[in-house]
């Protein structure tokens, strides 16, 4: 029995998402594409990563404005869904925030990671 879940994200940009996921160390796979599951079964999404259990992905279909994410969570065993979710919403946060900030004319001249797992970002900005 298949045990695909549908996450609603707030993640809207596509170039971010990417991004986001490759900063985490995945290589994104771009198209209409099978994210597979248990027993073979499978879904269809925009984007695809390896989970890292064989026949095991994850993937990112756009739905309205937003991508949702489909994974058959059940079956991956070395990423946990809330904290994969987490980290990606962080990554994802992170380059919307530079990308932001860059066409307001800011540079980043320090990024540093918080005791707490946040991001500390120093900006600098030509007048």
């Amino acid at each position: 029995m298949s045990h695909f879940t549908r996450i609603q994200t707030r993640l809207v940009d596509r170039q971010h998402l990417l991004d986001a996921l490759r900063d985490l160390g995945f290589s994104p796979q771009v198209g209409r594409l099978e994210v597979r599951g248990y027993m073979g079964v499978s879904r269809v999404a925009e984007i695809r990563i390896a989970s890292g259990t064989p026949g095991y992905d994850i993937g990112f279909a756009q739905v309205g404005d937003t991508f949702e994410m489909v994974a058959d969570f059940w079956g991956i065993k070395n990423l946990e869904q809330e904290e994969f979710l987490r980290n990606l919403t962080q990554a994802y946060a992170r380059r919307a925030v530079r990308a932001q900030l860059a066409e307001q004319g800011f540079s980043v001249a320090e990024e540093v990671r918080t005791a707490q797992g946040g991001i500390r970002l120093v900006l600098r900005r030509v007048v």
